[in-house]
């Protein structure tokens, strides 16, 4: 395949989730997002080497089986922003294992929701080895990005008036060339269909070969032919699930949690007065305020995230 269809092809990969993408950014971190992609090249030193250092490099496999390579830097100041953000607190002077930490749980949150966003696709996304690494030089770079085979995408990326460039290195990205493929009629490139093998070196008599298909099920927005009233949706309406509020999160080192007794204090990563997080299993579902109802506390609800990914979220 020629350089311009792959990139073509790592572009649309790109763009399909870049709304998912930013939407999970300003949920997660409270900022307005704008991601844009630039440059592409397939020059995997050069770019190592014009890397800004020391940077925050994340790094996982991704592919339906998880045979492509990536490694996406990011800014220090950048990472300490995101840092801060998260905690709602002032960003950190230095990139520290807390730091790392705060990266790593919102890396899997942000990959938490783009796998959300493919399923039910044919592009089946699955991500593993996923780390967070503080990258002081270009020896430390190679080391993630091996090799010369590979493609490097620019992202431009806006966030609290500033602008960022993000680089991402994508390796064992191979996909079939088109222009290799056999041309219709032509049965010299044409695969051998395999002749069918029993057990124990017995042919099977393909008079028994079983006809296979791919199974084909009904949608759960499907209606009923007759009277054109939903159904399947209806099934669900009796499942309990459990709703909870988180009142805010805590960081805390083992050694500061052995310390705690009776009438200490933990102070939270939420202000008063600002909004709570309303969840259903994993899934943010609204964002609300306490109440007292009848010597009971409730939630009243501010505000709720979108029809579609609320049902997404309840049936993922």
């Amino acid at each position: 395949m020629t350089v311009k269809n792959k990139e073509q092809l790592i572009r649309e990969a790109i763009r399909q989730f870049q709304p998912v993408f930013t939407e999970a950014l300003t949920q997660l971190f409270q900022q307005e997002f704008k991601l844009a992609d630039g440059d592409f090249a397939e020059e995997i030193k050069s770019q190592v080497a014009s890397q800004e250092f020391p940077c925050i490099v994340v790094s996982l496999k991704a592919g339906a089986e998880s045979s492509v390579v990536n490694n996406i830097t990011i800014p220090t100041p950048l990472a300490l922003n995101l840092s801060g953000w998260m905690l709602g607190m002032e960003p950190p002077e230095a990139v520290s294992e807390e730091v790392i930490e705060g990266l790593q749980e919102g890396t899997n949150q942000i990959l938490g929701q783009l796998q959300a966003a493919v399923d039910g696709t044919d592009r089946q996304f699955q991500f593993e080895n996923v780390s967070i690494k503080n990258v002081a030089g270009e020896d430390e770079l190679s080391e993630l990005v091996t090799g010369d085979d590979g493609e490097v995408m620019t992202y431009s990326l806006e966030v609290a008036g500033e602008t960022y460039t993000l680089h991402h290195f994508v390796q064992g990205f191979d996909p079939v060339d088109a222009d290799e493929e056999s041309a219709p009629g032509d049965d010299s490139q044409a695969s051998p269909e395999p002749e069918p093998k029993g057990t124990d070196d017995e042919d099977v008599d393909p008079g028994s070969i079983v006809d296979v298909h791919q199974a084909e099920f009904d949608t759960i927005s499907g209606t009923n032919g007759s009277n054109g009233k939903s159904r399947n949706i209806d099934m669900l309406l009796d499942v309990e699930l459990e709703v909870y509020v988180e009142l805010g999160r805590k960081r805390m080192k083992i050694q500061d949690l052995l310390k705690l007794g009776k009438g200490s204090l933990v102070e939270l990563d939420r202000s008063a007065g600002e909004p709570l997080s309303i969840f259903i299993g994993d899934k943010k579902l609204a964002e609300g305020e306490v109440v007292v109802v009848d010597d009971r506390f409730g939630i009243r609800i501010t505000q709720l995230v979108g029809p579609k990914e609320r049902l997404t979220g309840l049936v993922s």
